[in-house]
């Protein structure tokens, strides 16, 4: 693990980096969030473009990349530092075989997604809590 974080964070530039990477992140479950609750019809059309093509999961498995680098970058500076390393292995790990995986990972969507909708107001209510718990780890 600190191998992984010593990485991650050889210069100071990076270390900004990755706090804006996980602000991002935040920003994204936040807006998630209002979307479900003030316009449920725009986050299910939204949540039905998931792995909906090659080239979107791709970019899906990239950002989900990012966003686990990310939380692995800013995780010694985060309260549950180790909870929110792990949290970033998990998304970088699971990224990789994502990015060449399209079939699995449709599939696999096509189920979620159906679930995620029958759940779409504890889905941004998660969406909220989580959002508020990486803020508070943040500052």
């Amino acid at each position: 693990m600190d191998d992984a974080v010593d990485l991650l964070r050889q210069h100071t530039a990076l270390v900004v980096v990755w706090r804006l990477v996980v602000w991002s992140c935040v920003g994204y479950l936040l807006i998630l969030a209002a979307v479900v609750f003030l316009r449920p019809t725009a986050a299910r059309r939204f949540l039905d473009g998931y792995a909906s093509s090659p080239r979107i999961n791709f970019l899906e498995a990239v950002l989900r990349l990012i966003a686990g680098l990310g939380f692995m970058g800013a995780s010694p500076e985060m309260k549950l530092s180790v909870v929110f390393f792990w949290f970033g292995a998990v998304l970088v790990a699971t990224a990789i075989p994502m990015m060449f995986l399209y079939g699995v990972h449709r599939r696999f969507a096509s189920w979620a997604i159906a679930f995620a909708k029958r759940i779409l107001k504890l889905y941004g209510a998660l969406a909220l809590a989580l959002g508020g718990l990486v803020i508070w780890a943040l500052v």
